[in-house]
């Protein structure tokens, strides 16, 4: 399975920028945001339950794709494109938006490097240059927290989801536990104290400092509103159906 996602080594320069972020503080903040730390440097426990997300997706796009492939999937909030090998195995074409021009340079030198069928677009996820119905498959991992006001968010997501087409979506609890956890290891572990002090010390465009502000119960509001053919929701544990962390929403639409 790890031929489905990147590694390092496919990035420019090996991701050298999470060693030395002084290269370029605002560059590393940006990848940072974009997840680049979770996969590559940071504690084995959130790797973890970063790499579990994707399985669970690669797990029911096998179940679920149709003849073929899919024609055209659209990550929505791409970040460096960790998710891209894995959509290129089940659609024909794939689009990669993000609104981070420096993760997304990652992401097409990726892209370039595993000569994947993606084209990268910069754009807002509030207002996504594509025509309704582009695409029949749609994921969107680890975003709408970021938005004060998701049910707007996810009424875009919908539109450009074709009738038949397949939603997935996937967000943090946001629980007390969840941040409980969240800052014990910020605390705890070495790398993370590390990572926390270059944030701290950095100037950054507050575009592109983008904190939690939803939470699974508002987010799962808004999915809810949308019309399916079927729902399907799974969760990420930390211990065996105890402490849930993160939240995942297979919407099949009507077709």
């Amino acid at each position: 399975m790890s031929w489905k996602f990147p590694a390092r080594s496919d990035y420019p320069n090996s991701l050298s920028l999470l060693d030395n972020p002084s290269q370029n503080p605002e560059g590393y903040v940006q990848i940072f945001t974009s997840s680049a730390s979770a996969y590559f440097e940071t504690d084995p426990l959130t790797r973890s339950i970063f790499m579990r997300r994707f399985y669970l997706i690669d797990d029911y796009l096998q179940k679920n794709t149709p003849e073929g492939k899919f024609d055209r999937a659209l990550d929505a909030g791409t970040g460096i494109g960790f998710a891209l090998p894995l959509l290129a195995t089940y659609a024909k074409h794939v689009t990669a938006l993000d609104f981070s021009p420096v993760s997304l340079s990652y992401a097409k030198e990726m892209v370039k490097q595993r000569n994947l069928p993606v084209e990268c677009v910069e754009g807002d996820l509030t207002k996504m240059p594509f025509p309704d119905g582009s695409f029949d498959l749609l994921v969107c991992m680890s975003v709408l927290e970021h938005f004060a006001n998701p049910s707007i968010t996810v009424a875009e997501l919908r539109r450009t989801v074709k009738r038949g087409g397949v939603l997935i979506v996937g967000y943090p609890t946001e629980t007390p536990f969840f941040h409980f956890l969240h800052e014990t290891v910020s605390r705890l572990v070495p790398r993370r104290r590390k990572i926390n002090q270059v944030l701290a010390e950095t100037a950054v465009n507050e575009r592109y400092s983008v904190p939690h502000v939803s939470n699974a119960k508002t987010i799962g509001a808004a999915l809810s509103a949308i019309s399916v053919q079927t729902r399907v929701q799974q969760r990420i544990h930390l211990l065996p159906g105890m402490l849930p962390l993160y939240e995942i929403n297979f919407l099949r639409l009507p077709a």
